[in-house]
């Protein structure tokens, strides 16, 4: 309860106020980064949203997406990065950006697509999304998870992830877990 409340939000919301103060101050990537995210969100239900951080994430995962959507599957993929702007024209699916990690933007974000499953790709796992996720108990995982000995996960003091990890359905480790 107490990470919640007083923890979680913190990253995203500090986050948050960088690419605003960015975005003001003229750089181009953050303003490109806000302007996407103003863009309508696709209506769910979907069977599986799939949130890739930038256009390599998509890479790794692009045969399974191409599979499951000649499958019948609904898939939502969901990008950080405007960096997976080509996603837009080679995905079979719909692509939306995820909002920045805040309780209302997820909230209203997940109300909207309505996931019945989330996989994470590598290693982009989000304190608030995980947290709303295991709210509305919607099972999440982790596919091709990076966790290179030290990495920030496996150190003591990883209170912002360690809620989120320990709510995985499921993980497909890509390196060992150190």
């Amino acid at each position: 309860m107490l990470h919640r409340w007083l923890i979680a939000p913190w990253p995203g919301l500090m986050y948050r106020w960088g690419i605003r103060v960015a975005a003001i101050t003229g750089n181009s990537k953050a303003q490109a980064m806000l302007h996407h995210r103003v863009q309508p969100n696709p209506e769910g239900p979907f069977d599986l949203m799939i949130h890739c951080a930038s256009l390599g994430e998509y890479w790794m995962v692009q045969p399974l997406v191409h599979q499951w959507h000649q499958e019948g599957r609904r898939l939502l993929i969901s990008l950080f990065s405007t960096s997976g702007e080509p996603v837009r024209q080679d995905a079979p699916c719909p692509v939306t950006y995820l909002p920045l990690d805040g309780p209302r933007t997820i909230r209203t974000f997940l109300n909207r697509v309505q996931p019945k499953a989330v996989m994470f790709v590598k290693y982009d796992l989000w304190p608030v999304l995980t947290s709303a996720l295991r709210n509305k108990d919607i099972p999440y995982g982790l596919a091709l998870a990076h966790t290179p000995a030290g990495h920030r996960w496996t150190r003591r003091m990883a209170i912002v992830s360690r809620p989120g990890l320990k709510g995985l359905s499921f993980c497909a480790q890509q390196t060992d877990a150190g």
